[in-house]
Parts: structure tokens; sequence; C-alpha cells
């Protein structure tokens, strides 16, 4: 299980011969966890409420597909958060399970692993591969199946929501202001490489996909290795920007419960781009939890 600042994402696999493995069970849940007290850095009650159901619904499917093991890790909201061991103790309590929170730099390698996993990435290649979640954006940088590099940012789709996007319909002075602070967050980010292929997880990424190839029902199987050019991230920002949250929630492809945060994740997409000076991204519908599945068996 991920534990995002936005959803929470659960993965049931299994090895089939030590180099592949069959996917059983891939699903999330909106609990927006992220969503903490701008005062005191504090997880607040009802998003906690959500996640531990979610936490336990996960759980209680796991159980019917009899799981030998459960490992759940946490992103940028815990890491942030005050109070995060208040959350962690309780789930311990009810569940027996142990969260752990990852560092950015963890976060950022495991994502990388799970992500190139199944993609054709050439040994001499760099790529840059992206995780723009709901509380930061994890960058990684790899030749081939190596990391050189990684970095987390505070670029996270519900925290920007939270600061840039409160108008409804979204302002263009607010997607301005968005721009500049994305742009110069991303300084912070050394993009001195011959970048053959950019890829983009995560949710931004993948509704992106689905929304691009207008599905009634999202495929994993065709969002996986889809492409997203530079034209059409910026038509769906004009889409986003030019329609209330509730007009979103009609855009074939995108997910209700991410009406609201697709526009300022978007943005982030846009300037990652412009960055990397490439016209196009390739999406991986795999990531984070993928990663964990991977090394949990590497580490036997």
């Amino acid at each position: 299980m991920d534990i995002g600042s936005n959803s929470i994402k659960c993965l049931i696999a299994e090895w089939q011969d030590r180099t592949h493995f069959n996917c059983i069970y891939d699903d999330y849940a909106v609990t927006r966890i992220g969503e903490l007290s701008h005062q005191t850095k504090t997880l607040i009650e009802p998003a906690m409420e959500r996640s531990r159901l979610a936490i336990k619904k996960f759980l209680t499917i796991a159980k019917a597909y009899h799981v030998q093991s459960v490992i759940a890790v946490a992103t940028m909201a815990l890491r942030v958060a005050t109070n995060a061991q208040t959350f962690i103790h309780r789930i311990k309590s009810e569940t027996g399970i142990s969260i752990k929170i990852l560092s950015g730099d963890d976060e950022a390698k495991l994502s990388y692993q799970g992500a190139i996993s199944t993609l054709p990435i050439h040994d001499n290649d760099y790529s840059l591969v992206f995780d723009n979640g709901g509380g930061s954006t994890e960058l990684i940088v790899g030749k081939g199946k190596d990391i050189l590099e990684v970095k987390s940012l505070p670029l996270g789709a519900v925290m920007m929501m939270q600061t840039f996007f409160q108008d409804n319909p979204v302002s263009i002075s607010a997607i301005s202001d968005a721009d500049q602070y994305i742009k110069e967050t991303l300084n912070q980010f050394d993009c001195d490489y011959p970048f053959k292929v950019l890829i983009g997880i995560g949710g931004t990424s993948t509704t992106m996909g689905a929304v691009n190839l207008k599905l009634h029902t999202y495929a994993p199987h065709l969002i996986h290795g889809s492409v997203l050019t530079s034209n059409e991230v910026n038509r769906q920002i004009s889409l986003y920007h030019s329609m209330t949250i509730e007009q979103r929630k009609t855009i074939q492809g995108l997910s209700p419960d991410r009406a609201d945060i697709i526009l300022p994740g978007a943005c982030v997409v846009r300037q990652i781009i412009k960055k990397c000076q490439l016209n196009q991204l390739t999406i991986s519908d795999q990531g984070l939890r993928h990663g964990v599945f991977f090394s949990s068996f590497e580490s036997q």
C-alpha cells in the first residue's frame, strides 16, 4: 500500500518466475490525507478517518486473496505532519500493520524502479522519471536502470490547489502565479542531462493520459507506455482552466475525484517538459507501489 497525500494505492501481486509478476489487484481510494491544517501542519481527523477506512478495506481484500505479507509505505503528508505518529499508531493498533514513512530519496528511487521495470529503456539513454503527487513531486535521473540523482520538491497537486487554485473557475493570474512558483522551485533541480526519455507516473500523468485517450473506463494496459505531447498538455490546461470544478467532472477520462487538482498537476507537468527541453512524455501506470513490491523480493 502506497499511502500518498491524495490517494492510497493498493497493489496485490505475485512473482511468476522471479523475473515476471502477475498483477492480481490494483486500485486506489482518494482520501486526501495531505489536507493538513495550515496553522499546525497536522493531519485533520476527517482525512485520517477516510484513510483508516480505505486501509481496512484494502486489508479485507488482501485477506480474501490470502496475501502472505503486507507492506505499507507513506510519503510526503506523513513526512511533514506533526501528528503522523498518531495516525500510524492508530493503524498499528487496529490492524497490526506497520506503516513506514519513506524519505524523499527512498520514495524517488522506488518510484523509478517501479516506473521503468516494463518500459523499453536503453542502457545508454538518460531518462527523467517524475511523480507529481498530492504533496510533492519526485524527480529521478537515470541512465538505463542506474539512478544518478534524485530530488523531491514541494510541488504537490493538493498543496498547490490549496495555495493557488481556490477560485472556481481559476483566474488567469492564479495560473501565472502558480507557473512562476513552479519555475522557481524547479530551478532547485539540475537538469543538465541529455535526456532522451521523460516518464510521468502518478495520478496526474495517468489521468491526463486517460483524458487524451478519451477513456470511458480507466484501462492500465492502454495508459502504460502511451505518449502525451506538449501540445496535448497545453490543450488540457486550457480546457480545465475554462471550466468550473463541477464542469470538469463531465470530461471523459477524468475521474470526478480528481477534478479539483488536475489543473495544478497539469501545470507542473507542463513546466517539467519545458525544463527538460522535450516535446513529449511517456506515461507509466507503474510507480511507487510496484517499486516497493520489486524491492521486497530482492531483499529476500
